[in-house]
Order: structure tokens, then C-alpha cells, then sequence
């Protein structure tokens, strides 16, 4: 008796084949998420091929027609054979009625989470282009930064010359100061010295260059204070693009933390997905 038995297993196992999900939905006429539960369900052996598809293996007497998998006595079988030949066909239809239910919400439940996959990479698209445009803002601060130390060195630089043009005034302004004391001197000499005419038009001379020369002084400091001014309003504008630009850099921070999260969520969704479709 067990020797017949094993011997039909070996025959079945003979007669068993390597399908894919396609090859078992056509045969069993059933979507492929149904081959895959069938499967599943009973626990067959399952391989990936050279192709990148699973197949797997299934048995011999599931392969041949229904009516080749029943007893051979069917010439024999009595009044209660048949009943309860109709009452496992009547089971048989209930169970087939169930598994179409449920594949019809394990296809439901696919295609929410296709959808849901879906969302998810267009969701990755936006905090892509979200990131790429923080990304721009970044290296703009990055350039206004740039620009911010470069002014603040040009204001620098002004600063030194205004304390130099200062200095070289006060020093004109003493050098006129003493001129015109000189004058006033040689005036009062005059007066008193008719030879002293040309000694009062040579110091009246060198007090007209003074002048000038303070004069030119004055207009290099003007021209300075100038410069610092427009040096100060060119660090206050750098300065609250600095700070836009550590706003933008703060989003940026915030997207990437984003994309992080989502990239966690996809991981989460690719897995479901296979788990639905027994990959």
C-alpha cells in the first residue's frame, strides 16, 4: 500500500512543470494576483529565472482536466457516491465564489495601492523640484555672501581713505591758518615798509594756493564721505539678503527632511507592494 502511494507522489512530481503567475492565471482562469495566492495557498515551490520571472512548480494532477483527477470507477459509484459528488461541486462552487471575492479585493486593495504608490512618487517629483529650487537659493546666498564681504572690505577701504583725506585737511587748515597769519604779518609790515610789496604779493600767492589746495582737500573728503555712505547702504542691502538667503537655507533644511521622510515611505510602500504580489 505505501509502496503504491509513494509511487503515485513520484509520478505526480514527474508530471509537475515550471510556470509563471501569467501561465497559471491562463490556466486556471484567474487574474495574476490570484496565481499568486493559488500558489501561495498551497505552498508550492517557488524560483526566480535567468528572465526575472518567478515560476513555479507545479504538480502534475493540477495540470490535467478536472475530470482526469477523479476515481476511475466512475462506472461503479452508487446513488451516495453521487451525492456527495454534488454536495462536494456545490462546496467546490462556494469556494470558488469565495476566491473570487477575495481576489476581487486583493485587486481593490492593488490598485489603492498603486495609487497610493503613485502619490507618493509624485509627491518625490515636487519635493525634487522644491529641492532644486532651495538648492538655487542657497547658492545665491551663498553669492550675496560673497558680494556682502566684498563690500564690507570696499567700505573698509573708504573708511581709511576718509581718515586720511581728514587728516591731510586739518593739516591744510593749519597751513592756512599759518599763511594767513603770515600775511596779516607782512601786511602789518608793509605799512610800515613800502619794500615790502613783494613779500606781501608772494604770501598773498601762497595763500591762494593753500586755498586751492584746501579747497581740493575738502572735495577729496566730500567725495569719500560720499563713498562711505553708499558703501554703508550696500552693506545694509547685502545684509537682508544674507538673512532671505538663511530663511531659504532653513527651507532647505526642511525639504530635505521631507524628502527624507518620503523616501522612507516609498521604502515602505515598494515593500507592500511586493508583499501583495508574493515577488
Amino acid at each position: 500500500m505505501d509502496d503504491s502511494h509513494d509511487d503515485s507522489r513520484r509520478h505526480n512530481q514527474d508530471d509537475s512543470r515550471w510556470l509563471t503567475y501569467d501561465e497559471i492565471a491562463t490556466l486556471k482562469r484567474i487574474k495574476r494576483s490570484g496565481a499568486i495566492r493559488w500558489v501561495q495557498r498551497h505552498r508550492w515551490r517557488r524560483q526566480a529565472g535567468n528572465d526575472g520571472q518567478v515560476r513555479a512548480l507545479v504538480p502534475g494532477d493540477w495540470l490535467r482536466p478536472r475530470q482526469s483527477r477523479d476515481s476511475p470507477d466512475d462506472n461503479h459509484i452508487d446513488h451516495d457516491s453521487r451525492h456527495t459528488h454534488d454536495s462536494r461541486h456545490t462546496t467546490d462552487k462556494d469556494l470558488v465564489a469565495a476566491l473570487s471575492e477575495a481576489n476581487r479585493r486583493a485587486d481593490e486593495a492593488n490598485r489603492r495601492a498603486d495609487a497610493a504608490v503613485g502619490l507618493a512618487d509624485r509627491t518625490l517629483g515636487q519635493l525634487a523640484r522644491a529641492g532644486e529650487r532651495a538648492d538655487h537659493a542657497e547658492a545665491r546666498a551663498t553669492r550675496l555672501e560673497a558680494d556682502l564681504q566684498a563690500k564690507d572690505a570696499e567700505l573698509a577701504a573708504a573708511r581709511r581713505d576718509l581718515t586720511a583725506a581728514e587728516v591731510a585737511a586739518d593739516a591744510l587748515r593749519g597751513e592756512v591758518e599759518r599763511l594767513q597769519r603770515g600775511i596779516a604779518e607782512a601786511e602789518q609790515h608793509a605799512a610800515d615798509r613800502g619794500g615790502e610789496d613783494a613779500r606781501l604779493e608772494a604770501a598773498r600767492a601762497e595763500l591762494h594756493k593753500a586755498e586751492h589746495d584746501r579747497a581740493a582737500a575738502v572735495a577729496i573728503a566730500e567725495e569719500a564721505v560720499k563713498a562711505a555712505e553708499h558703501a554703508r547702504q550696500l552693506a545694509a542691502d547685502a545684509k537682508a539678503a544674507l538673512d532671505a538667503a538663511q530663511e531659504r537655507a532653513a527651507a532647505v533644511e526642511q525639504a530635505d527632511a521631507a524628502r527624507a521622510a518620503m523616501r522612507r515611505g516609498q521604502g515602505r510602500w515598494a515593500r507592500l507592494r511586493a508583499a501583495w504580489r508574493g515577488d
